[in-house]
């Protein structure tokens, strides 16, 4: 966030249009064009990092946005994969059911481009499934969870209107 001259916090949102490279690797496993994960090579030796998008589980937020931060946490030697998920309003299950899937294939799909560890990374929504899939479905290997600016929250942040009615919209 950056202040303003009249002392207002603005957002900077400045990630959602930052250029990157397409991904190296392109993971599909299902029929759903959500059925998919992106990837960008690093080393062998260090933890696949998965990394949930944000955008309040809304339809018109996806992977892209994470694009140059999946590019720079390999150029620093770690394969990350940013899997899509389901943003149906009212069906918080497809966005679980997705980022459960993802956990259990991706890092098997990408066996042998990692140490076999597993660190989850999300934000904003998506830190929210980090933390969800943490503790509800666990990938194999899963050594670690961030989760940055989560709605952690619901009730909270249903109150609060974070989002607008992102909490609503999302649980239906």
């Amino acid at each position: 966030m950056t202040q303003d001259s009249g002392a207002a916090f603005v957002e900077d949102d400045s990630i959602l249009t930052l250029e990157a490279p397409e991904p190296d690797v392109i993971v599909t496993w299902g029929p759903g064009p959500e059925d998919i994960g992106e990837v960008q090579l690093g080393g062998d030796d260090k933890p696949l990092l998965m990394l949930l998008h944000g955008g309040f589980w809304r339809p018109e937020y996806d992977r892209m946005h994470l694009r140059a931060t999946a590019h720079a946490l390999a150029a620093a030697g770690y394969t990350t994969c940013v899997p899509e998920y389901r943003r149906v309003p009212g069906r918080p299950d497809a966005a679980c059911e997705d980022v459960r899937v993802a956990l259990r294939v991706l890092p098997v799909e990408l066996r042998g481009r990692h140490d076999g560890r597993v660190v989850v990374v999300g934000h904003s929504a998506g830190g929210h499934l980090a933390l969800w899939a943490a503790s509800a479905a666990p990938a194999a290997g899963l050594v670690g969870t961030v989760a940055l600016a989560a709605v952690a929250d619901l009730a909270t942040a249903d109150r609060e209107r974070v989002g607008g009615d992102a909490v609503e919209a999302f649980l239906g």
